[in-house]
This record gives structure tokens, sequence and C-alpha cells, in this order.
């Protein structure tokens, strides 16, 4: 069996991100990035790198297609650091 991926629709209208990344509508289309995965990796790589986060906190990592509505689970749920 293959590599299994999970995928799920996020319901609303990804203008909605504006307000979490603190941007105008506008500039969502101003904010690619060319290789989302590894742009995930890197900063999953960061946060587990910060010793002030308690070990015990979950991190993952999720790619969002603003084009489809996908959400791909790239980094799945774990620990920061295991204990």
């Amino acid at each position: 069996m293959g590599e299994e991926k999970l995928a799920l629709r996020v319901a609303g209208d990804p203008s909605l991100l504006t307000h979490y990344f603190q941007i105008q509508e506008g500039e969502l289309k101003t904010k690619p990035i060319s290789d989302p995965r590894m742009a995930l990796a890197v900063d999953v790589a960061a946060l587990r790198a910060i010793p002030a986060l308690p070990s015990e906190w979950l991190i993952s990592g999720l790619v969002y297609d603003v084009a489809t509505g996908l959400v791909e689970i790239v980094v799945p749920p774990a620990q920061i650091r295991s204990p």
C-alpha cells in the first residue's frame, strides 16, 4: 500500500486567513511560498528548537490550498521533543 494522505476541506472563504496573518485581503496573492512543504518543515524544526516550549506540547504542520480549500497534513501531530 502506498503512502496515504489525509486531506480536509476547509469551509468558508480563504480571505478569512487575512485576519490570522494580519494582512489585507488583496495581499494574499502576494504571499506565495514556492515550496510550502519545505517551508513548513523549517517552521516546525524552528519551533522544536525553542527550549522554552514544553516538550509535551503537540506540534503538527498543515498546508492549506487556497484554490481548492483542502488542508493536507504534512507533519502529523507529535510532541515537540521526546521527554
